[in-house]
């Protein structure tokens, strides 16, 4: 069974039976985001990579696992990635940001998240 850690994930892919039937999924959410430390970010890639291998390593073959990333969660896999050169097999990057306010928001962003706009660009 193949093992994948994601982060900042479409939680569709959590229930996405063509993914779990083959593959194990362990997934983060990052600190100051979602249900930890809601408010309370933790700017550093390298500190929140270092605490997220620490936290779940039990949890990952010694070689062999997949790392997968979206928006912030891409600098953290990328750094997960370059510190476990031996565990990690393939690095997975899906609009990733490279940092804590480093990414360009247009104004268009936040009228397309609301009502009609929203269901129309996001299928909500």
């Amino acid at each position: 069974m193949d093992y994948l850690v994601l982060y900042l994930l479409f939680n569709s892919l959590l229930n996405d039976t063509s993914i779990t039937h083959h593959t194990r999924l362990v997934a983060i959410d990052r600190s100051g985001y979602g249900y930890t430390q809601f408010g309370r970010a933790d700017t550093s890639i390298l500190h929140q990579s270092k605490l997220i291998l620490k936290a779940i390593s039990n949890f990952l073959p010694k070689i062999g696992y997949s790392v997968l990333g979206r928006s912030f969660g891409g600098s953290i896999a990328a750094c997960i990635a370059g510190i476990d050169t031996q565990g990690v097999k393939k690095l997975i990057l899906i609009s990733s940001s490279l940092g804590p306010r480093l990414e360009k928001t247009y104004p268009i962003s936040y009228t397309i998240d609301q009502g009609i706009f929203r269901l129309f660009f996001l299928g909500l």
